[in-house]
């Protein structure tokens, strides 16, 4: 789970640097949208706890899909970013679980303040080594910060992070 928010995290700070440095200059009234879409996939050692009868290790298989938009005018941009996470992570007992995270990102900026929100609400289900379903956890997630870009000062700063086991 932590890796998909290093993902979605860097993917906007590296979408954020490209607007900051190229925002136009142009009437008040235009903008530059630009759409884009991303998909890549990747294996990590992973221990997730949430909901297990027992923490062990495993080994996660991912694969991240996503589109956004980044609009820009002389104010300042927009970012909105939406991708999905499908994953599965198969433990050395023969057990398993595999988990969907679906979120979004919107990040606004202008000079003076930087606005972000992350929302990801993520189902799992946990497997026996007979592939019979023994669990099913919901994860949800909520970032929100406002950050004065003058100071560096955060500020408003909310973070949420609980899972429901069912």
């Amino acid at each position: 789970m932590s890796k998909r928010f290093t993902i979605g995290a860097a993917l906007l700070a590296v979408a954020a640097a490209g607007v900051i440095l190229t925002v136009p200059s142009a009437a008040e009234a235009s903008a530059t949208v630009t759409r884009f879409t991303f998909s890549g996939t990747e294996t990590f050692a992973d221990s997730p706890p949430e909901c297990v009868p027992e923490v062990k290790s495993g080994v996660t298989n991912a694969v991240d899909t996503g589109s956004g938009q980044i609009t820009e005018t002389s104010h300042g941009y927009q970012i909105h970013v939406s991708d999905t996470f499908v994953y599965r992570t198969d433990f050395d007992d023969g057990s398993y679980l595999t988990g969907v995270a679906h979120g979004h990102f919107t990040e606004v900026g202008t000079g003076s303040v930087t606005v972000h929100t992350e929302v990801v609400r993520e189902p799992r289900t946990i497997y026996s080594a007979d592939g019979v379903p023994i669990g099913r956890v919901m994860i949800h997630y909520l970032l929100h910060t406002t950050t004065d870009n003058l100071t560096g000062d955060t500020s408003a700063s909310i973070e949420k992070f609980f899972a429901t086991c069912y």
